[in-house]
C-alpha cells in the first residue's frame, strides 16, 4: 500500500502538469502568434508567425508577369526572402563581382528606391546551393535585421 503522502503529491503533480498543458494549448489557440502584426506585413522569413500563410484576402494564386504592379532591377543576386513593413520593402543582394553585400529599401506602392546600403564583403567559398544574401532580413518596424553569411 502507498504512502497516502505520496498519493497526494503524485496526483497534484499529474493535475498540475494537465492544467499546464490545457493552459498552453488554450494561449496558442486563443491568442495568435500574429496578434501584433497587420495583414499587410511580411516582417521575416515565411512572414509574420513563420508559417508561409498570409491572413491577406483575395490574393490571386497564380501571378504573370503582367499581374506585377513594378518591377526594378536589383543591385546584386541572393536567394533570400523579401520583407514587408508599412510601406517598404526590403531585399538583400550580393554584387560578387564588386565584393558587397547589398540591402535595398524600396516603396511598395511604386517601386522607388528609397535607400540601399553597401557593405564590402571579401568572398569565400560558399555551398553551390547558397549565396552571400540567403538569409532572409527581418524587422519590427524599427530596426531592419541582415546577416551576411
Amino acid at each position: 500500500v502507498s504512502d497516502p503522502l505520496t498519493m497526494f503529491n503524485s496526483r497534484r503533480s499529474s493535475l498540475c502538469g494537465l492544467a499546464c498543458s490545457v493552459f498552453i494549448i488554450l494561449s496558442y489557440v486563443l491568442v495568435p502568434n500574429n496578434y501584433c502584426q497587420t495583414v499587410g506585413e511580411w516582417p521575416r522569413f515565411r512572414g509574420p508567425n513563420g508559417t508561409g500563410i498570409s491572413l491577406a484576402t483575395g490574393i490571386p494564386s497564380t501571378f504573370t508577369l503582367a499581374d506585377a504592379n513594378w518591377r526594378v532591377p536589383l543591385k546584386g543576386e541572393g536567394h533570400s526572402s523579401p520583407v514587408l513593413w508599412g510601406d517598404r520593402v526590403f531585399v538583400t543582394g550580393s554584387d560578387e563581382r564588386n565584393e558587397a553585400f547589398i540591402v535595398q529599401c524600396f516603396k511598395v506602392s511604386d517601386g522607388l528606391e528609397v535607400w540601399s546600403m553597401a557593405r564590402p564583403q571579401k568572398l569565400y567559398r560558399i555551398h553551390k546551393f547558397n549565396h552571400l544574401a540567403s538569409s532572409s532580413p527581418a524587422t519590427d518596424g524599427k530596426r531592419l535585421v541582415v546577416l551576411v553569411s
